[in-house]
């Protein structure tokens, strides 16, 4: 499932992050997430997001699995932690589940959850 992780991925860049074509795409029309901080957020909190000003951040990833729920699904674990230009280390460091559904338009995320962790 090397498509999964790598479209997974594909969403920490800026890039994808800024460009409402790309994220509609990616994410499910009923997408959903429970963000590090506990805040939850849909498919039009993250299109509307795309105005936001781009981060400096770089997302790091190690770990990852994918797991084949079905014809249609798949869970992709893997931890994460940012690193940010003039700080010293790795921040806001976490475990990480997606859900996948294989759509007429290719694999779509439909619910990310981040769980913070004390270190790596």
């Amino acid at each position: 499932m090397s498509t999964l992780c790598a479209q997974e991925r594909a969403l920490h860049r800026q890039e994808i992050r800024r460009s409402e074509e790309e994220l509609r795409q990616y994410l499910h029309h009923d997408f959903f997430e429970i963000g590090y901080s506990g805040w939850q957020y849909t498919f039009e909190d993250m299109l509307a997001a795309v105005a936001d000003p781009p981060s400096e951040r770089r997302i790091c990833v190690e770990d990852e699995r994918c797991l084949r729920l079905s014809e249609d699904s798949a869970l992709l674990l893997y931890r994460s932690a940012e690193y940010c230009p003039g700080r010293n280390g790795l921040e806001r460091r976490a475990h990480r589940c997606s859900l996948w559904w294989l759509t007429p338009r290719g694999w779509q995320l439909r619910f990310h959850q981040g769980t913070p962790m004390e270190r790596w």
